[in-house]
């Protein structure tokens, strides 16, 4: 299964938060992971992840934030 197909369990059902739920976050790190597995770069996962939030009708706001907690390693890790 493709990186890009995992994106959607990566995000709240209904508030498309990233990572926000435990659940949410191991399939955040297991994304992270078959997305280097498949030599996937950093621009291209930003890019695939924004375009998914967009397709969902998330506003700038929204997509801003999410993508901050994207970016953010802290939040692929469940246990601190």
């Amino acid at each position: 299964m493709s990186w890009i197909t995992r994106i959607s369990g990566c995000f709240g059902a209904v508030d498309k938060k990233f990572a926000f739920h435990a659940s949410d976050t191991l399939r955040a790190a297991e994304m992270l992971k078959v997305a280097c597995e498949e030599n996937v770069g950093w621009d291209e996962y930003i890019h695939e992840i924004k375009s998914w939030l967009t397709a969902q009708g998330c506003d700038k706001q929204h997509i801003d934030e999410q993508m901050k907690r994207v970016q953010d390693l802290k939040n692929y890790l469940v246990y601190d």
